[in-house]
Parts: structure tokens; C-alpha cells; sequence
């Protein structure tokens, strides 16, 4: 399975900051988020969750190998 950087993703700074703070760093640590666990991140409401989301999406042919996202 390929690990994406958050780096990588297509969010802003304000949503890559909060979630470096949380301690994500990839784009497999998010998929594994539910939507509760999500915005339980300080600085992500819904704003910053479908931007999140939207990314995942975007990166879903790399991540291939991973289950269906729970949210």
C-alpha cells in the first residue's frame, strides 16, 4: 500500500496545520477517521472535514488497497 504525506494532499494551510497538530502525517492515518473522530480534532469543523474529504477522494486510486471510508 503507498503511503501519501499529507503534503501531497490538495488542503490549505489552516487544515494541514490543525492536522499536523492532531499528529496525522499521512493520508492512510486519515482514512482510518470516522467523521466523529474527524472533527474531535481541534480546529476541524465541517468547513475543514469536506475539504479533508474531498482530498481523500482524490488520492483514492493511490490508496487502492484500503477498505471503504466510514463516514
Amino acid at each position: 500500500m503507498k503511503t501519501i504525506p499529507i503534503e501531497e494532499l490538495n488542503i490549505n494551510r489552516g487544515t494541514y496545520n490543525a492536522l499536523k497538530e492532531a499528529g496525522i502525517s499521512t493520508a492512510n492515518q486519515l482514512h482510518k477517521l470516522n467523521d466523529k473522530k474527524l472533527l474531535a480534532i481541534h480546529e476541524i469543523g465541517p468547513v475543514r472535514r469536506k475539504i479533508i474529504k474531498n482530498a481523500i477522494a482524490e488520492t483514492r486510486g493511490a490508496l487502492i488497497d484500503l477498505p471503504p471510508i466510514d463516514w
